[in-house]
């Protein structure tokens, strides 16, 4: 019942044990099944290999990144929001193709039919790696003041419920690999321990418990010639649960962090939601000024045809009286001097 130790070894010296959980301890010589490239730091927040160059660029390229400033920068592409969520989604493609492999590598390790703690290790720091910088990633899009506008507002919804999905999707595998893990520590420790109760097991087996439980049972059963194969096998069981737990554990600091981002976001949008409506009032009451003041330019323009009218009229009536009076003025001199001609006659 246990399990070859040549497919397990190394978990106790440079794989699932190590202190950092996501150091990527890579053979020199991998297994033909085994991609080098998962072995390498290539964090997705800090770019991206060979032919994935397109996918995995910065989002912002620019002299201040989406990390130090939410301002759209001057000349901005109007399509920057959607470009950055289509790279998005082809990095979350390419994880979830990893994520298929490392279900692969698993079973196999599970089953003993191959995959090693190298190869497990080295996928499951890649992957990881990779969540979270997208997890950033995905942060800094739904972060930018024109993630809300309606063309863009979809698709960056679209996107935080894919890469949730992915997160799930990825901690879905830890879990059952946990499960497998588990119930193999289960079986050997019934083979150490046929009597054992429910409770005992259960010590043993949950959470990656302490293989000095399992030496006391070797040591009191009669199956001590076993003991070092099988210690081993445990050791490396343990060591995996350990590891899937630290997993699960910054999986869901990651769904925190996207769930933080909404109610960092909540503020904000209330402000837009004030200023929005202090911007109608503005409006409203600029509208009602506009009319005061197009009513009184129009009883300025009639008042000033009034006043035209008035002194067009004063103007006409001054004529009149001094063409009346250059009238009677003449006549009067006539008058006169036909008083005086009469005179003259006598």
């Amino acid at each position: 019942m246990a399990q070859p130790s040549s497919q397990y070894s190394g978990y106790n010296s440079g794989g699932y044990s190590q202190n950092n959980p996501y150091a990527t301890n890579v053979d020199s010589n991998p297994p033909p099944a085994y991609n080098p490239a998962f072995g390498q730091q290539t964090q997705y927040n800090q770019g991206y290999p060979q032919d994935h160059d397109v996918e995995m660029q910065p989002l912002h390229t620019g002299a201040a990144p989406y990390s130090q400033s939410t301002t759209p920068q001057p000349g901005r592409d109007p399509n920057a929001v959607l470009n950055d969520c289509r790279h998005v989604g082809r990095a979350i493609d390419d994880l979830e193709s990893r994520l298929a492999e490392l279900q692969r590598l698993q079973k196999q390790f599970a089953s003993g039919t191959g995959g090693t703690n190298t190869q497990i290790d080295s996928l499951s720091a890649d992957i990881m790696s990779g969540y979270r910088g997208l997890g950033d990633r995905v942060r800094r899009i739904k972060g930018l003041p024109d993630a809300g506008a309606p063309r863009n507002k979809p698709q960056v919804e679209v996107l935080d419920r894919r890469i949730r999905k992915a997160i799930n999707a990825y901690q879905q595998t830890e879990a059952q690999f946990r499960k497998e893990m588990q119930e193999q520590q289960r079986r050997q420790y019934l083979i150490v321990k046929p009597e054992a109760s429910e409770a005992e097991i259960e010590e043993a087996t949950q959470g990656g418990a302490d293989v000095q439980i399992f030496q006391q049972a070797l040591l009191q059963s009669n199956r001590q010639g076993q003991s070092q194969s099988t210690l081993r096998n445990v050791q490396q069981r343990h060591d995996a649960i350990q590891q899937i737990e630290r997993t699960l554990v910054e999986l869901q600091e990651l769904f925190q962090d996207l769930d933080r981002m909404i109610v960092e976001q909540e503020p904000m949008v209330e402000q837009i939601g004030q200023k929005t409506e202090e911007t109608e009032t503005h409006l409203v009451a600029g509208n009602v000024e506009m009319g005061k003041a197009v009513r009184s330019a129009r009883a300025a323009r009639k008042k000033k045809w009034i006043c035209l009218g008035i002194s067009s009229e004063c103007s006409r009536v001054t004529c009149q009286v001094l063409k009346i009076e250059t009238i009677l003025t003449i006549s009067s001199l006539l008058q006169s001097r036909q008083f005086y001609s009469s005179l003259s006659s006598y």
